[in-house]
């Protein structure tokens, strides 16, 4: 099933399309469960954080909504429907959620690989032990943990990296590792286009999902300055919010 055909399966107007994707500014719990099943080859599932803001970004007033457990596994048991066999989702979650995360992975019957780490670019916030790092789940539906490259550390070093915004270089390792050319790529929590960006720069096609107009309008921004075939890059979600 082609980008077009998953378009036209879903009864919205797109908020921005192109050739290589499409964006949908609303909540992914309407769209999901309208995009046919095992019609994409790789996922991102980033849901919000449970803060209402970050000290960095404090001049900018950015506010997070939160799902609970329950919207979560709703929305990992769509995913999973919406994935193709044997192929590979990325699960981004905090230390503080690990311990409910993979729970709620495994019941919606992913199957679990292994944590990668994402190294910040600095201490992160709290009290006692600190937080110096970011775990994502990897894992497949029904599938294996083999990725196109093997000399691929599991650790991935500070790239300008925030809890706020993951780096194009961060989120480009994982599609080289999970995808090839033309696949379709699936974000429900899209937030500022990262995904989409690194997508269209390694001739991937992708799906974005938003509930922010604000964070839709900075994603497209970024869109219509990206290229097939440009440099990957560290991301700064700074300079867009200006």
């Amino acid at each position: 099933m082609g980008l077009e055909e998953i378009i036209n399966s879903i009864d919205q107007e797109p908020y921005y399309k192109e050739k290589e994707g499409v964006l949908y500014c609303t909540d992914c719990m309407d769209i999901l469960p309208q995009i046919p099943k095992e019609s994409v080859d790789l996922v991102i599932f980033d849901p919000p954080w449970s803060y209402d803001s970050y000290k960095q970004f404090s001049k900018q007033n950015i506010k997070y909504s939160v799902l609970n457990d329950r919207d979560i596994f709703f929305c990992l048991r769509k995913v999973f429907d919406i994935l193709k066999k044997t192929k590979h989702i990325y699960f981004f979650t905090s230390n503080n959620r690990l311990n409910k995360d993979l729970p709620l992975f495994s019941q919606t019957g992913f199957r679990y690989h292994m944590i990668l780490v994402l190294l910040y670019k600095g201490i992160g916030l709290g009290y006692g032990y600190r937080h110096e790092f970011l775990p994502v789940v990897f894992g497949s539906k029904q599938g294996t943990y083999t990725t196109k490259e093997h000399s691929i550390s599991n650790i991935f070093s500070p790239d300008n990296f925030n809890t706020l915004e993951k780096s194009e270089y961060h989120m480009s390792i994982m599609i080289k590792q999970s995808t090839n050319a033309n696949d379709i790529i699936l974000d429900p929590f899209i937030g500022s286009g990262t995904t989409a960006v690194a997508s269209k720069k390694l001739g991937r096609q992708w799906i974005g999902i938003e509930i922010s107009q604000k964070y839709c309008d900075i994603a497209v921004r970024r869109l219509k300055k990206v290229r097939f075939g440009e440099d990957l890059r560290s991301s700064d979600i700074t300079k867009w919010l200006k």
